[in-house]
């Protein structure tokens, strides 16, 4: 469950990386612009569209799929015994 929900954490980080912006800034070899442009990245706001994919999945965002995980394992395969 966490290597999943981080493997759609990383290809929603790459979706929004700007690559045709630093793409445009390497080929006109404007280094200032592409450090920019690469540091500016860092801050975007990706965990709000993360928190918003996950509430539109019906999904806790954060740590709270972790008190969804063990009351499962509560529930279900404790009770398997």
């Amino acid at each position: 469950m966490i290597g999943t929900r981080n493997v759609r954490k990383a290809i929603l980080r790459a979706l929004l990386e700007p690559a045709a912006r630093l793409a445009d800034a390497e080929g006109r070899w404007d280094h200032t612009a592409r450090l920019a442009i690469f540091e500016e990245q860092k801050s975007m706001p990706w965990a709000a569209v993360w928190e918003h994919y996950c509430e539109r999945q019906s999904v806790p965002a954060g740590l709270g799929w972790l008190n969804v995980r063990r009351t499962h394992e509560r529930d279900v395969v404790i009770d398997a015994r």
